[in-house]
């Protein structure tokens, strides 16, 4: 089905509404094609259902907040493929940060540290700070910012970006920056695992 018809289904009536929800939910491909990516990005069977189910609430959301959707190209499935992936990828970074969270506390009821754990931490920071000074100072900064968790917009405007958007892209050019550096430079990646 081609998205443009999708999401005329949504809008027309409550039955066409329903029929292509039902037809969403009732996918077996597109279920199983999520489930194995959830899965596969350690999630477990709860999260994939949970998962499925959020997707479909997003493009109902998506399709009643979108009024022009006649220059929609494309079919539905891979669509809702990419909310799926999407929608996960936001949680596990969410659980991340939860993480981090817990073993930053269980860190702090660490008292005496071992001379080891100590020197590690050391020369890992001190690499990390190498890496990062190899960088631009503009893409240092919107990574040091993105990494202590401000949103895309607060970046925008903390660093004079015209839009979220531009602050998007500048992370994703760094981002592949650092990548290409890590990729010609392999024993520093190594050294920071």
């Amino acid at each position: 089905m081609k998205l443009f018809q999708a999401f005329l289904k949504i809008n027309t009536s409550e039955t066409s509404r329903s029929a292509l929800i039902s037809y969403i939910y009732n996918s077996p491909d597109l279920r199983g094609n999520i489930n194995k990516f959830v899965l596969t990005h350690g999630g477990i069977p709860e999260d994939a259902n949970t998962i499925f189910n959020e997707t479909i609430v997003q493009f109902i959301k998506t399709a009643f907040g979108l009024r022009d959707y006649s220059h929609l190209t494309g079919e539905l499935k891979p669509y809702l493929f990419g909310i799926a992936r999407n929608l996960w990828y936001a949680e596990v970074k969410r659980r991340g940060k939860q993480n981090s969270l817990i073993q930053d506390l269980s860190v702090e009821e660490k008292l005496d540290p071992c001379p080891e754990e100590i020197f590690m931490t050391k020369e890992r920071n001190n690499l990390l700070a190498s890496l990062l000074s190899q960088l631009r100072s503009n893409c240092r900064a919107v990574l040091m910012h993105w990494a202590n968790g401000f949103s895309m917009t607060e970046i925008a405007e903390k660093l004079g970006y015209q839009s979220e958007g531009m602050a998007r892209k500048k992370k994703s050019q760094c981002l592949a920056e650092l990548n290409d550096f890590l990729f010609q430079n392999p024993h520093i990646k190594l050294q920071l695992q």
